[in-house]
């Protein structure tokens, strides 16, 4: 049965409501709370109403990334149904997902023989118990338990009508510690992290303070290039980010890392988005003076063409090891240039020693260095036939614009060994069914390109089907760990990625295929194998 969810629902403000027509078989979520901290649990009891025949219910739930799973339980409703009738229930659980969490159950229902068998009428069926273990990201990702496109199916294996199900219900989080995200905008950093040449030695020079002068660190998140901390105090005075590369400005931004809800004052997650602060942090301020000028030139000119492993030299702008033109183009684009945040800066020099900026480029040989300016590979797609030996191997090649250039190799990989090796000459040889990519990347990280292989058996790629874990339960005590393995059914296909997910990383981490016992509880690791081709539990 369609529903009109225009006229028919309000499921975003309170009061929150759909309306359906009398006796049509829905599913919903209610939360046993309005309002959490972090620390406390919250009970989600997932229900059918007016269903006329299930058996088997599956359950799509998904939840931001600061709730873990404790606790999955029959609800009182249906364990009464199954009490009266002799029935037993059974549930299957998978876990999944990094941002937003996913968590899939199946409830089915057998009889004491193990035949699928029917309940029908209002069933609360499952309690699903969450503890918030990370209030920091609140205030961005909507804070609901949602339950998408519910499928009921009756003992006969035909679904089931559950005209609405897709449904969800939201909870207030009472921040008690606020969260800072923001980028690192020193142009060489940006640089770098482009070119895959980010380094944790960077880390130190971005940080926050308060108005006490008290410094709290950053972690760097590659994926999405930003700096957080999720564990500022919660204070009405102002906070700053305060970013210091070697070689570029010092760079500040202010803040306030609160918000007052009903007259409390509760903690706030902060992106840090002012133009005040996103301008760059110029590159090329060797001497941290405030000013880039001919001083700075003469600075870079005694390491020009030298490979510099000490970053707090200020030199390397771009932190690839190498003093070069890439670095002197910094001094180029910004000479002259004062940090507008600074009010003590001298007038910038355009010359000393008798020496102008053009002085200095012809005398490093600034405008005869070679430099990469393009790449190109002989094949974008490979199709390798495993029991071919004259189809089995192919060979790539990738070509400089200019050829040879100074200080520049190229970098040929595989993606998945597994299915396909690839060595320092291009050569491509297959080793199993399946796909990889091979990048060929010149070596200062400047350009990667790439070609899909694909490797066949008698003209196939086998998958997975069925993956269990070797050792489905374990009592583990806290400090035990335990390596994670699983039998997957397959003749031929290939493990090219695993990810393990625990459902609650606070009790169990996995770390490197091995399960880490950090607390007292129960948790669920499920394994997903060749993104989402077999699952375990």
């Amino acid at each position: 049965m369609a529903t009109d969810e225009a006229t028919s629902q309000n499921l975003y403000l309170p009061p929150r409501y759909f309306f359906v027509k009398e006796g049509t078989p829905y599913s919903s979520v209610t939360l046993d709370k309005t309002e959490v901290s972090e620390g406390e649990n919250l009970v989600a009891t997932v229900s059918v109403k007016n269903l006329e025949n299930g058996s088997t219910f599956e359950y799509p739930l998904t939840y931001f990334r600061g709730f873990e799973v404790q606790d999955i339980r029959v609800n009182a409703d249906l364990q009464e149904i199954l009490d009266e009738n002799g029935y037993t229930a059974t549930i299957d659980r998978k876990f999944s997902g990094t941002i937003m969490r996913m968590l899939e159950l199946t409830l089915k229902i057998t009889d004491e023989n193990g035949n699928n068998v029917n309940i029908s009428g209002d069933i609360s069926l499952l309690d699903v118990e969450y503890k918030l273990v990370d209030d920091s990201e609140a205030e961005f990702y909507r804070e609901y338990i949602q339950a998408a496109s519910v499928t009921v199916f009756d003992k006969d294996g035909n679904y089931a009508d559950m005209s609405y199900g897709t449904t969800y219900e939201g909870v207030d989080i009472i921040q008690t510690t606020s969260t800072i995200r923001g980028v690192q905008v020193g142009q060489g950093f940006i640089d770098a992290s482009s070119r895959n040449k980010y380094s944790d030695q960077l880390d130190q020079y971005i940080w926050v303070e308060d108005s006490q002068g008290n410094r709290y660190d950053l972690e760097y998140y590659d994926a999405g290039m930003e700096y957080l901390n999720f564990d500022l105090p919660v204070s009405t005075e102002p906070y700053k980010l305060v970013t210091d590369l070697p070689g570029h400005f010092k760079k500040e931004a202010h803040f306030l890392a609160y918000r007052e809800v009903d007259g409390e004052i509760i903690g706030k997650t902060y992106y840090l988005m002012g133009s005040e602060y996103y301008k760059y942090a110029l590159a090329g301020d060797i001497n941290k003076d405030g000013v880039v000028d001919i001083l700075d030139a003469l600075l870079i000119k005694e390491y020009y063409g030298k490979k510099v492993d000490d970053i707090t030299l200020g030199v390397d702008f771009n932190f690839d090891g190498i003093v070069n033109a890439d670095d002197m183009d910094y001094i180029i684009y910004n000479f002259l240039e004062s940090n507008e945040q600074n009010s003590n800066t001298p007038e910038p020099k355009e010359i000393a020693e008798g020496k102008t900026l053009e002085d200095i480029l012809n005398e490093v040989g600034y405008y005869e260095e070679v430099r990469l300016d393009s790449l190109s590979i002989s094949e974008v797609e490979l199709t390798l036939e495993l029991n071919d030996s004259e189809n089995n191997t192919a060979q790539l090649s990738a070509t400089m614009n200019p050829e040879n250039v100074p200080n520049i190799e190229l970098v040929w990989k595989s993606q998945y060994d597994s299915v396909a090796t690839v060595d320092q000459n291009g050569l491509v040889t297959a080793v199993n069914p399946g796909m990889t990519t091979i990048s060929v990347a010149a070596s200062d990280g400047s350009v990667i390109l790439f070609c899909y292989v694909t490797v066949t058996k008698d003209g196939m790629i086998p998958s997975f089907s069925i993956a269990e874990l070797k050792n489905p339960v374990v009592d583990l005590k806290v400090g035990d760990e335990l390596p994670l393995d699983f039998e997957a059914v397959s003749a031929d296909a290939v493990v090219k990625s695993i990810v393990y997910t625990s459902s609650a990383e606070s009790i169990v981490e996995v770390v490197n295929g091995v399960a880490v016992a950090k607390s007292v509880g129960t948790a669920w690791v499920t394994v997903n194998i060749n993104s989402g081709e077999a699952f375990a539990t």
